[in-house]
């Protein structure tokens, strides 16, 4: 009898060290064995987790049609190979294909319902686009009657803390209807332009070498610092309603670390950057009523720990930090290394659709729950 306990042994030492390429991010160099591997081994790679994990090194690379082509190949092995359902959602996703995105999920949590990952990232999705009715499910029904929520706040004069009870108490007895669970692993409310500033690649540019991209020096943001989380939900309904910052990239979320509430918008050079301070300083005004901290600032708060001259805005050409010239090679290095042709590809982002939608409801409830746990007055003896 032949023993192939040696060439099992040895198959399984390949996947080992594919899996720690993917794992050290040396993607280009996994491809690679990975296509050796198919050439020597393959009559043993009838598998669902070496088809699996290709499809993680392409969806690294971001050749997310390759990925989608290994993940279905892993699924015809075995039909409910979970892993292989998820990434097929994250690949559908960074594709812009939100529906089929959703279903991949979907598809998971029929699975193992107890996937949180799967149920976040779908609920992510419900604000980003409406499920055609002959698809919905009790996630997609409720987030419909969330965004036509008939209960309307007055956003020409100022919103009152009672404004804000009713809103939330009208919108979580629609979700209580539908969904028993409110758990969801999200405390920042995004509101998205449809832009994808490929971020993910700068902030590993400089965590790996402590370089700032070019693109990060025409990034700029206006901060509002809040101390009420009833006023961070005020921000958001402004954020949500204001036409005349709809293009801008939104956030809004809890400082942590200092027990505080902030807002953001995201600005691609000066002159934006003033023109959105003008206008949530008169929005803030109108339905606050209150004086708030508002800041102008560039780019993100990582790197002005590492040089803290980065985050001032530039007024003139004289003591302004500035790119420097032995970066560019860098971070031509890293894109040669992070994506297949040498060149940055980018997500099809989507635009957020406007109203309270069932993701941006469960952010609330977790503001809500976090302002129980500390001492914020606004929230303190108001049952919700």
């Amino acid at each position: 009898m032949k023993d192939n306990s040696s060439g099992e042994q040895k198959l399984l030492e390949h996947l080992k060290k594919l899996f720690e390429l993917y794992k050290e991010s040396k993607l280009k160099e996994a491809l690679k064995y990975s296509n050796k591997l198919e050439l020597d081994f393959s009559k043993d790679l009838n598998i669902p987790y070496f088809h699996n994990l290709k499809g993680l090194i392409n969806l690294g690379l971001r050749d997310w049609e390759e990925s989608l082509n290994n993940f279905n190949q892993a699924i015809e092995i075995d039909k409910n190979f979970e892993p292989s359902h998820f990434n097929k959602g994250i690949a559908n996703y960074d594709l812009g294909n939100l529906d089929n995105a959703y279903h991949n999920f979907l598809k998971v949590l029929d699975i193992r319902k107890e996937n949180q990952k799967a149920k976040d990232d779908l609920i992510k999705i419900l604000g980003l686009i409406n499920i055609k009715k002959e698809k919905q499910d009790n996630f997609s029904i409720v987030n419909n009657l969330l965004l036509q929520s008939k209960y309307k706040i007055d956003m020409k004069k100022k919103i009152s803390n009672k404004n804000i009870i009713d809103f939330f108490n009208y919108n979580k007895r629609i979700v209580k209807k539908y969904i028993t669970d409110f758990s969801f692993r999200e405390n920042q409310l995004f509101i998205r332009n449809g832009v994808d500033l490929s971020c993910e690649r700068h902030h590993k540019i400089f965590k790996e070498h402590k370089v700032i991209p070019k693109f990060c020096f025409t990034c700029f943001k206006v901060v509002i610092h809040l101390n009420e989380v009833l006023d961070l939900i005020k921000l958001y309904l402004i954020f949500d309603s204001s036409e005349l910052i709809k293009n801008f990239e939104k956030k809004c979320r809890i400082d942590y670390d200092n027990n505080k509430y902030r807002g953001y918008i995201y600005c691609s050079n000066i002159a934006e950057v003033y023109e959105a301070e003008k206008i949530i300083s008169q929005n803030i005004k109108l339905n606050i009523g209150k004086k708030l901290k508002i800041e102008t600032k560039r780019g993100c708060s990582e790197f002005s720990k590492k040089f803290p001259e980065y985050k001032k805005i530039p007024k003139d050409d004289q003591n302004t930090f500035s790119y420097k010239d032995d970066w560019k090679k860098i971070e031509n290095e890293m894109d040669h290394k992070l994506f297949k042709n040498g060149k940055i590809i980018k997500r099809n982002a989507k635009r957020s659709l406007s109203g309270l939608s069932l993701s941006d409801f469960l952010v609330l409830n977790n503001w809500i729950n976090y302002s129980k746990t500390i001492n914020d007055q606004s929230t303190k003896n108001i049952k919700i």
